[in-house]
């Protein structure tokens, strides 16, 4: 489901433009037309998920959608449009979370299913406004210096995403929310090396500025011809760093109670691991290929998820 620019203003507004509502049902019904309608590599609320439990699942994704598309998709808009965009989507949850009895927001889908959400599971609103401002540094991108601007970064743009799901199964301990963690900033960085090519048309590298030094490469001879066996070896190395912050997450697979969400966090890890095969297997091309799972690669982890040995 792709926006226009003027279909994203409305999704700021308390009125939700042209797509307003009536009704709740009418709300979660539009959440899950654009969470199913984007393609994603990892599942996104999938079918193994209660459904009692996807709805809501798919109105925290339409919310951070819709924030990623104001912040790439708006690109002809100026820095300050995006930003207040992404100022209003924060504004108008926040007006329904410290309001509760509020209605000013139930006309917007996203907004009038997102209030609802909140309200049932009590989740904090800190983990929406951290999305926000991972959304902001995208706009306003400056390339990483080192690792620590990078997981600095996936704190707020895949940390809170875990935390919120975990919470809608009423999990939220450290120790559990530690593991989601490394997760979901092993499924950021993998994200990032699998989209190299994309994120470089848009001005974006996310590769930190230290470890290219260190292989004598930087953000334009990263992409020449030559140099290929730096390349080789920086990649290796930012694939090792993912693979160790991924096995440090595992562990909540198994700690983890309900049937439903332990399958969907496995076939979530191994859609991840299954990427970090990929690229490795294409070497330097992945600077210039985008890699996407095959309907062979789905059913593999299908397969997986079900039978561990497979």
């Amino acid at each position: 489901m792709q926006f226009s620019k003027d279909e994203l203003n409305e999704l700021t507004t308390q009125n939700g433009g042209r797509f307003a509502c009536q009704t709740l049902d009418e709300a979660y019904k539009f959440c899950r037309k654009i969470s199913t309608s984007h393609y994603e590599n990892f599942p996104v609320a999938s079918l193994i998920i209660p459904q009692k439990v996807r709805k809501h699942i798919f109105a925290i994704y339409a919310f951070a959608r819709v924030a990623d598309d104001i912040a790439d998709e708006l690109t002809d808009d100026a820095q300050e449009l995006r930003i207040s965009s992404l100022n209003e989507m924060i504004n108008l949850l926040e007006i329904d979370y410290f309001a509760l009895d509020s209605k000013a927001n139930r006309k917007n889908p996203i907004f009038f299913a997102l209030q609802d959400t909140i309200q049932l599971f009590r989740l904090p609103i800190s983990l929406f406004q951290r999305l926000i401002n991972a959304f902001k540094q995208d706009v306003l991108f400056e390339q990483p210096e080192n690792f620590e601007d990078v997981f600095a970064y996936c704190n707020n743009s895949a940390n809170p995403v875990g935390e919120l799901v975990l919470r809608l199964f009423n999990i939220n301990s450290i120790e559990m929310i530690g593991y989601s963690n490394s997760i979901c900033t092993s499924l950021q960085l993998i994200n990032f090396w699998q989209d190299i090519s994309i994120d470089k048309k848009k001005g974006r590298i996310y590769i930190p500025k230290d470890i290219l030094m260190k292989y004598n490469l930087d953000k334009l001879s990263l992409f020449e011809s030559n140099n290929i066996a730096q390349k080789r070896m920086l990649l290796n190395e930012l694939y090792e760093i993912t693979l160790e912050i991924l096995n440090n997450g595992k562990p909540l697979i198994n700690h983890l109670k309900p049937l439903r969400l332990k399958l969907e966090i496995k076939a979530i890890v191994f859609s991840g691991e299954r990427i970090l095969k990929k690229i490795r297997k294409i070497a330097e091309k992945v600077l210039y290929l985008k890699i996407k799972l095959s309907i062979f690669d789905i059913i593999v982890l299908a397969l997986k998820t079900l039978y561990p040995k497979v």
